[in-house]
């Protein structure tokens, strides 16, 4: 398949671009011209199982013209609810500003930084289609940088924010933190309500050198008629620490895959993940843990809500190669069903080829426990007050684990929303 957005005007000053950028950019447009929406020689079922693939269309998007970013007044009340920060970065579909630097951290547009040679490594245009699509389009960018020792408490936010219907934009984060270094990101996609759907596409790209430690709360809250899809991709060397929270709680379809490569001995994960579905919603998250080095650590909790006649899909898959003894790995990802016409799929892969493990998968899909209620009724506590009990609990359990508690705040905040416009009892 053809890039569908080459013909467009090159707004760009190609003198600013990074020399890494301008080859990413020269590959990503070799390989759309080979490159199919589905991948080379795949069906929906290898690909896009599960999904619905015709709600990804590009056909009626363009990539629009320049405009200027929101108003940070028009943020603050956003920006408000996560409290405290160390730096802010902002892209819209046009580009990419540091608005708040920091004297401890190095924050730059991706694009222009000369100092960045990985970007792109982890997430290769050969990949997939969309990334072969965000490596050719994707405006500015941010680009997050730790200098070894440091360690920072308060959150970097990365903004994405989106405002035009019709439009199809490409955000991209960098994040690298040097050894011993710590640092707590939240990245968002947020925007205005449009009149038509939009396509957002990210990839973010995260390295972390030795005894380094991550907290990282990406956060998609996009408006209704919003397409998303998204990649994380993280390199966890010898000794560092990543936690990664990942709420799924907007858009009309969208789909979120996060690839963790634990490649230093003792590299250790934390992944949890909450997504509600409501209306005609397609919440679609797939999820590997790659352990490549021994005694390497990771533990995986998911929980969602289906409502209306949504629709959830959940895929993951734990890898442990033959030469990383010694690694604990779990993974378990459960959705409540909350009206007849939804449903959700849950998917647990394990790939073994080590026999010095220890590692576990569940998963579950279906309406509240009977027996818990009856329990709960059994006490006095009325049915329906039992079954929002339950359900809030179900979440709890998982967002009281987020890493940020602005962010925790706001995830609670949205899921309870929805749920209390969508679930008829």
């Amino acid at each position: 398949m053809p890039d569908p957005f080459m013909a467009r005007p090159d707004a760009e000053n190609r003198s600013a671009v990074s020399s890494r950028v301008c080859a990413l950019r020269e590959t990503a447009t070799s390989v759309l011209e080979n490159l199919s929406f589905l991948g080379d020689g795949e069906s929906p079922e290898d690909s896009w199982r599960f999904a619905v693939p015709e709600r990804f269309t590009l056909d009626a998007l363009s990539l629009g013209a320049d405009f200027p970013p929101p108003s940070l007044d028009d943020l603050f009340p956003l920006l408000e609810k996560l409290g405290k920060r160390s730096g802010l970065i902002l892209s819209w579909e046009c580009g990419t500003t540091v608005v708040e630097d920091s004297d401890e951290l190095r924050l730059r547009v991706l694009d222009q930084d000369e100092t960045l040679e990985r970007t792109g490594s982890l997430a290769p245009p050969e990949r997939d289609f969309f990334a072969a699509l965000n490596a050719r389009h994707f405006r500015g960018g941010a680009h997050v940088h730790v200098p070894a020792g440091v360690c920072v408490a308060d959150p970097v936010v990365i903004l994405h924010w989106v405002s035009a219907a019709g439009v199809a934009s490409f955000s991209r984060s960098c994040l690298t933190l040097a050894a011993s270094s710590s640092l707590p990101v939240v990245e968002m996609w947020v925007g205005t309500p449009a009149l038509g759907e939009s396509l957002v596409a990210g990839t973010t790209e995260v390295f972390l050198e030795d005894g380094a430690a991550l907290d990282l709360v990406s956060l998609q809250q996009l408006p209704d008629h919003t397409l998303f899809v998204g990649s994380l991709d993280v390199d966890v060397r010898q000794d560092a620490k990543c936690v990664l929270a990942a709420a799924n709680v907007g858009g009309a379809a969208g789909r979120f895959c996060s690839r963790v490569f634990l490649n230093g001995e003792g590299a250790s994960l934390e992944s949890r993940g909450v997504y509600i579905g409501d209306g005609e919603r397609h919440v679609d998250f797939r999820t590997e843990q790659l352990h490549q080095a021994a005694r390497t650590t990771s533990n995986l909790l998911y929980r969602g809500a289906v409502c209306d006649s949504s629709r959830s899909v959940y895929a993951g898959l734990i890898r442990i190669l033959a030469d990383a003894e010694g690694c604990q790995a779990d993974q378990a990802s459960h959705s409540l069903i909350l009206a007849k016409d939804a449903a959700a799929v849950n998917i647990p892969n394990l790939e073994i080829f080590n026999h010095d493990v220890k590692c576990g998968h569940s998963a579950s899909s279906g309406p509240p426990d009977p027996d818990q209620l009856y329990y709960l009724e059994s006490r006095g506590i009325a049915p329906e007050r039992a079954r929002h009990l339950l359900v809030d609990g179900f979440f709890s359990d998982v967002i009281d684990r987020f890493p940020v508690p602005g962010a925790r705040s706001m995830v609670n905040a949205e899921v309870q929303r929805r749920l209390a416009a969508s679930w008829k009892e």
